[in-house]
């Protein structure tokens, strides 16, 4: 009697573990599924608390604490106030680094983080280019110490380049390689499930025509 208890007891663990499991999925897709979508500061927003939902709940997993991350750096590009700007950076800054305890070996996150150092330079070229171009460009190199096929690596390696004037050594003729390089990267890549980051490649299309 005792063995056909703990059977069926394990058996209800499983099937709670399963279901957990399962869930995390589909409200991960959903999330995802939303995001894309998501042009405006207020949708983007609403992806914003989708994810934080997410991440509240599962405590071990890092890609909801990205893609929160992710939907406030695309707000910033968004809206005009340029306090709001670093505020949403702050705060994106913070979820970063709760995903990097996670797993500090996730290229993905470095590139996150590189793109959020750039998004800084739109409060103010002239006081913050050199400063976070050279810190967004740092976390790239370590990104690509982690994984060097991350095409997302070499896309924000070229835009980085494209936006700093040519006489500090920027500009279209040097972006283009890494643009040319990123694609070469994007036709290999693979993501690892529906809802794992993938994004870049069409505007790493654009990009190249902008530079010819």
């Amino acid at each position: 009697m005792k063995k056909v208890f703990l059977t069926y007891v394990l058996g209800i663990v499983s099937l709670v573990c399963f279901g957990q499991n399962a869930d995390y999925d589909v409200v991960m897709n959903e999330a995802f599924q939303f995001l894309q979508k998501a042009h405006t500061a207020d949708s983007l927003q609403m992806a914003v608390n989708k994810f934080d939902r997410i991440a509240n709940v599962e405590k071990t997993k890092w890609l909801p604490l990205y893609y929160e991350a992710y939907s406030l750096v695309n707000i910033t590009y968004a809206i005009k106030d340029n306090d709001k700007k670093d505020q949403l950076l702050d705060k994106a800054d913070e979820l970063i680094s709760k995903a990097l305890k996670i797993d500090e070996k996730e290229s993905e996150i470095l590139v996150l983080k590189a793109w959020a150092l750039s998004a800084r330079i739109q409060v103010s070229f002239m006081t913050r280019g050199g400063k976070y171009s050279q810190l967004s460009n740092g976390e790239l190199a370590k990104a690509k110490q982690m994984n060097p096929e991350n095409p997302r690596i070499y896309f924000m390696n070229g835009q980085n380049v494209f936006y700093t004037p040519e006489f500090l050594g920027g500009g279209a003729k040097k972006a283009k390689p890494l643009f040319e390089l990123a694609k070469q990267k994007f036709e290999k890549f693979t993501a690892t499930n529906s809802y794992s980051p993938s994004w870049g490649k069409e505007i790493n299309e654009k990009m190249i025509n902008k530079c010819n």
